[in-house]
């Protein structure tokens, strides 16, 4: 069971962190009004907290299937 949950919390947490810049680009694009300086620096904020969260999902995922195979 945990080894099927770690497994899917790695794949879900490389491809956050792997996509982090192209959800932030969509993000932009359907902003509802146009960016400034303040804006930006926010989205780039956004862009490093999808990184780290997925990085840390993919760690969990990572955690979890050496827990499983070591306890097995």
């Amino acid at each position: 069971m945990y080894l099927f949950l770690g497994v899917v919390l790695a794949a879900l947490g490389v491809l956050a962190a792997t996509n982090s810049l192209h959800v932030v680009e969509r993000a932009v694009r359907v902003w509802p009004r146009p960016l400034d300086r303040r804006g930006a620096e926010a989205m780039a904020s956004y862009e490093f907290l999808v990184r780290f969260v997925g990085l840390v999902v993919a760690l969990v995922g990572v955690g979890l299937i050496l827990a499983e195979l070591l306890v097995s």
